[in-house]
């Protein structure tokens, strides 16, 4: 096995066998927008040293490959996505996610070409028209929603004190979540 990242083969390792997660995420986003997506080899490259660091722990953990094309604003996402995700699950990702993917047809391109393996589709304010029924229509078999329970949830707050602000009303407070039942819901949960 050649190892193209021996630092990050060894992090995959020392984590898997410490037991400290049972699902990994690589991403190809390098965080540099002059060149926001790694070299096609180089994101393969990851996926594989990963997979064989889990496979090398014997320990069972999710391998999921992530084409961020839409996330770093790629002239061609759907392409890009496509060539990615196809070379990461023949890599040996076992989900694939292209989060920003919003339109149904790009979705269902996606989930044929990386089938049988799953796909993951990212659920937010962009494409919250999109239901679970039609995503598992799809063939979608993983959905997140990211930051969008707590973004809804500060979307509240913000309408909220703007109100009092602005009107000196409080009647959206109406609308919160009881006490009793939060309580409820996280008793004994920790």
């Amino acid at each position: 096995m050649r190892i193209a990242n021996p630092v990050m083969y060894c992090h995959v390792v020392w984590n898997v066998s410490c037991g400290s997660f049972t699902s990994l995420s690589i991403e190809d986003n390098t965080g540099n927008s002059a060149a926001p997506l790694y070299e096609k080899e180089l994101a393969i490259d990851r996926i594989r040293v990963a997979r064989n660091a889990i496979d090398d722990s014997g320990i069972p953990v999710v391998l999921t490959g992530r084409c961020e094309a839409w996330l770093v604003g790629s002239p061609d996402p759907l392409r890009v996505a496509l060539e990615g995700l196809t070379s990461y699950a023949e890599a040996g990702a076992d989900c694939l996610y292209a989060p920003g993917v919003r339109e149904p047809n790009e979705i269902e391109q996606i989930v044929k070409a990386v089938a049988p393996k799953p796909v993951n589709v990212l659920v937010s304010g962009f494409n919250c028209e999109l239901t679970v029924s039609q995503l598992a229509d799809l063939g979608v078999r993983r959905i997140s929603v990211g930051s969008g329970l707590a973004l809804a949830a500060w979307g509240a707050f913000l309408r909220a004190a703007q109100t009092i602000q602005k009107d000196g009303a409080f009647n959206l407070l109406a609308q919160n979540a009881a006490s009793a039942e939060l309580n409820e819901r996280f008793r004994g949960k920790s």
